[in-house]
């Protein structure tokens, strides 16, 4: 994941801009220091479920939905598929692709 211009950094900052989707991403990305399933086709580590994220959030499915769905349209999260379940992670290199982008900011 790459962040390629201002339009794709501004759509970032308006994602993170949330305090549900703050509260969300910290919690998925808090997920990968605490072992996790591993997604049995790839070996990955699969995340956080989208019922956890329901529960701990205390928010309907239709919110956390709607929040998850700005994250992921932003590159920051990404889900994946087990069964019949949706599991959500962090974006490989979504940190470093974040800190580039604010580095040539600001020189």
């Amino acid at each position: 994941m790459e962040i390629q211009n201002d339009d794709a950094l501004v759509r970032v900052c308006r994602a993170l801009g949330d305090p549900v989707r703050m509260r969300l991403l910290r919690r998925i990305a808090n997920a990968r220091l605490a072992p996790g399933l591993t997604d049995g086709r790839c070996q990955a580590t699969v995340g956080v479920c989208f019922c956890q994220l329901c529960d701990e959030a205390g928010l309907s499915a239709a919110t956390v939905s709607h929040h998850i769905k700005i994250l992921r349209e932003a590159g920051i999260v990404e889900g994946i598929r087990v069964g019949r379940w949706t599991y959500y992670r962090m974006n490989a290199g979504f940190s470093a692709s974040i800190e580039r982008a604010f580095q040539q900011i600001l020189g």
